[in-house]
């Protein structure tokens, strides 16, 4: 079984955040976090707020036991994406990280070319209109 400071460092990991902007979103310092991940015992409002923020099974979190993430919330947060949205994410689930980075660079620039495109529709209506 893990240690309590490595599952929280995997998570973090998971989320590809440094220590600090780990740290912000729960609410503790860059140092305490640091040293939870060394194996310093975290009180249980640190714990929860994990659990909260990064939508992980506390149970799993504390124990090591069960699945890392809490599906039934996973499943109600899917619930309230359209077909479209959720067919990308789960997509995205099977991409490496530089795949996943090279897909998101990808739909900026879609996006960019879509917005000059509807820019350019309200010009040539705004010239003969």
């Amino acid at each position: 079984m893990e240690v309590l400071g490595n599952r929280i460092k995997l998570v973090r990991k998971q989320y590809n955040l440094t220590q600090e902007e780990f740290s912000q979103r729960i609410g503790i310092s860059r140092n305490r976090l640091s040293e939870i991940e060394k194996g310093e015992n975290p009180n249980d409002s640190v714990l929860i707020a994990i659990s909260n923020v990064f939508n992980i099974n506390l149970n799993w979190l504390k124990t090591g036991f069960g699945e890392m993430y809490d599906k039934e919330n996973i499943d109600k947060l899917l619930n309230t994406f359209d077909n479209y949205t959720v067919a990308v994410l789960k997509m995205m689930q099977e991409m490496s990280e530089e795949e996943k980075k090279d897909f998101c660079e990808w739909v900026k620039k879609e996006k960019q070319f879509f917005e000059m495109k509807r820019e350019l529709e309200e010009l040539k209506r705004m010239k003969t209109g």
